[in-house]
C-alpha cells in the first residue's frame, strides 16, 4: 500500500479562500478596486491601458505564486525561529557588549526574460530576439540582539 502526502493548506487559501474563481483573478480585483499600480506612480502611471492590464496581469500571477505556501511550514518555521530569537536574547543578557544575528527567513527570486521587439515598417511585424537575461535576487532578513555595555 502507498500513501500519498496531501499538502496542507497555504496562505493563499488562508487568506483568499478556496472558491470557484481563480486566485490571480481575485487578487487581480483587489489590485484593481485599490488601484495599486495607479498609486505606485513613476513610469507605471503612463502605461497604456492594455500596459497597465499585462503589469497587474503579472503582479497578480506573481503574487498568487508567492503566496502558494504551506501555512504548517509558516507555522514551524516561525515557532523555530522564535525559540532562536529567545535563545540569542538569553545569550546576551548575561555577557555586556555581546551580539548576536539571527536569520529570520530567506527567499530567493529568479527571473529569466526574452525580450522581443515587434518591427513594423510598412508591412506585417518582424521579431527581433534579443539576448536572454536570467536574474536571482537573494534575501536574508536578520535580527540583531545586542546588550547595552554596563556603566
Amino acid at each position: 500500500m502507498t500513501e500519498t502526502a496531501q499538502a496542507g493548506p497555504t496562505v493563499q487559501t488562508f487568506l483568499l479562500g478556496g472558491g470557484p474563481e481563480d486566485d490571480s483573478g481575485k487578487i487581480g480585483r483587489l489590485l484593481s478596486q485599490h488601484d495599486l499600480l495607479g498609486a505606485v506612480g513613476g513610469d507605471l502611471s503612463r502605461l497604456t491601458r492594455q500596459g497597465h492590464e499585462a503589469a497587474a496581469e503579472g503582479l497578480a500571477s506573481a503574487t498568487t505564486g508567492l503566496l502558494d505556501i504551506d501555512v504548517g511550514d509558516v507555522l514551524v518555521y516561525g515557532w523555530r525561529t522564535h525559540e532562536q530569537l529567545i535563545a540569542a536574547a538569553r545569550r546576551t543578557a548575561r555577557v555586556a557588549g555581546r551580539q548576536e544575528v539571527v536569520q529570520l527567513g530567506s527567499h530567493q527570486i529568479s527571473s529569466t526574460l526574452r525580450p522581443t521587439i515587434d518591427l513594423r515598417p510598412g508591412r506585417p511585424a518582424d521579431r527581433a530576439q534579443g539576448r536572454q537575461l536570467h536574474a536571482d535576487l537573494h534575501a536574508y532578513p536578520a535580527a540583531s540582539a545586542r546588550r547595552r555595555r554596563a556603566h
